[in-house]
């Protein structure tokens, strides 16, 4: 079987919540070629919810080796770290993410989130997710965490407007 394949039938089956073949799977894509990203960024996505982190973070971190490029990749790498309380790591990736592309919502949530929540900088947080959802726009989770960072930096009529959006558009 070819390793497209095999990555392929592992996400499909991850998403199935047939986690124990979806692992098989994607492990078996990687020990065809070890160095298939697309498999690596699944499984780091993965491992989390299953209680092992670490081995995320070393698999999203090899995937990093093979494509630094990938905003995508220092994202996930971020929202893994986040989870695991390693604030100061999770930021230093998403700020990663932002560098290489400046244009990311996720990046630009992300460390709003970190400022607003982790950091104590409701302003910084409130202009990181303005950004983000002026980058998308439609996102209602965006769009939720604007009305929410409003209400807690105490805007509360831009907050009741946020969530009237909201409303009307969901």
């Amino acid at each position: 079987a070819m390793p497209e394949a095999l990555s392929t039938a592992g996400t499909i089956a991850i998403y199935r919540r047939d986690t124990k073949t979806g692992e098989q799977l994607l492990r078996q894509a990687l020990s065809l070629r070890p160095n298939y990203v697309p498999a690596m960024h699944v499984l780091a996505d993965y491992l989390p919810g299953v209680g092992r982190p670490d081995e995320a973070i070393r698999m999203i971190d090899r995937a990093i080796a093979l494509d630094p490029l990938s905003a995508v990749l220092y994202g996930k790498r971020a929202a893994i770290l986040e989870d695991m309380g390693r604030f100061e790591s999770a930021q230093a990736s998403y700020l990663k993410a932002m560098e290489i592309d400046p244009d990311s919502p996720t990046g630009a949530a992300g460390l709003a989130i970190l400022d607003a929540y982790v950091f104590s900088r409701l302003d910084s947080g409130l202009t990181g997710i303005r950004k983000a959802v002026e980058l998308d726009p439609g996102n209602p989770l965006y769009l939720n965490l604007l009305a929410v960072m409003y209400q807690d930096i105490g805007l509360r009529n831009e907050g009741l407007e946020t969530a009237r959006q909201l409303d009307t558009q969901y």
